[in-house]
């Protein structure tokens, strides 16, 4: 008795190790392949499922698709579920895909996923405002991202910088007081913020030089002293000339300035004359020119 009992449990065994082993061999994998990861602007990407059983033949594919936080099956335009082993697509997000083989679709386990990029056809572009030649420590400068042909879409911006990459929800990237740590060439790009698989190119780089030493004003006169009856024109200038606005002063740097946006003053006064250059909001001063002395004759 005892030894039959044996046999019916060895037996028993015998056969839950092989039916054990032989669903492990039948284990079926699914593997999914791009020809590309972006689709170019009016382009696609070739997507492919493929499974390791011995006999691939019969097999039946399932695709899914995730934008935000799950996926979603893709039909195809007649509603149906796009069964193909290959299918081309033309929206940005993440795939994956499984095989499913019998009537009732024994599935594989889901495929590995990867990530597809879509670039739309609006055009990115650096903008420096403001747009000066030469850009000197301590002034505030913005850069700002305009996506073209892009109203009517909300966007989320991307920065490139030489220190680091920025995700901005506005289109403005601030500079305070630029230093020279802020010299390099920066790029934008903008991306759907409905659809953060979809964006522009890269714009083309803008290149940002801060010159360390502030400019200094100069200071010049069109006579050598005030003529009884008339007057004196004074000239100031600061080189590069982008966008100055002038301050005059009279006997002391310190004293109260007399405020002309051109850079010319006539005097009526002798006296010892000062002038700077400002700029920006809020407003970069150049260096004081050196002062200019005019006695008054008569």
């Amino acid at each position: 008795m005892g030894h039959t009992l044996l046999c019916v449990l060895g037996l028993f065994l015998m056969n839950t190790l092989f039916k054990y082993g032989h669903a492990e061999a039948q284990k079926v994998n699914a593997t999914l392949r791009a020809d590309k990861r972006t689709i170019a602007v009016g382009g696609n990407v070739m997507l492919t499922c493929s499974v390791d059983a011995d006999d691939s033949s019969g097999w039946k594919y399932q695709w899914f698709r995730r934008t935000t936080n799950s996926f979603e099956e893709i039909f195809m335009e007649n509603g149906k579920p796009d069964q193909n082993s290959t299918i081309s697509v033309t929206k940005g997000g993440v795939y994956r895909c499984r095989g499913g083989k019998g009537d009732s679709l024994s599935f594989t386990e889901d495929s590995n996923i990867i990530t597809i990029h879509k670039i739309v056809y609006n055009r990115a572009v650096v903008t420096l405002q403001p747009n000066w030649l030469q850009i000197f420590s301590g002034e505030t400068i913005t850069l700002r991202c305009e996506i073209q042909r892009g109203e009517g879409t909300e966007w989320k911006y991307e920065w490139m910088t030489p220190t680091s990459n920025l995700s901005l929800t506005n289109n403005e990237y601030k500079i305070s007081k630029a230093l020279a740590s802020n010299n390099g060439d920066y790029s934008c790009k903008g991306s759907h913020r409905g659809d953060l698989f979809s964006s522009t190119n890269w714009s083309e780089t803008v290149a940002l030089t801060v010159f360390q030493r502030k400019p200094k004003a100069k200071i010049s006169a069109d006579k050598t002293a005030v003529p009884v009856g008339g007057n004196v024109t004074l000239t100031c200038t600061v080189k590069p000339s982008s966008d100055w606005k002038y301050y005059w002063y009279r006997g002391k740097k310190n004293s109260k300035s007399v405020f002309h946006s051109s850079g010319q003053m006539s005097i009526s006064q002798g006296g010892l004359y000062w002038c700077r250059g400002g700029r920006g909001n809020p407003v970069y001063y150049a260096e004081y020119s050196d002062s200019i002395n005019r006695n008054k004759l008569g």
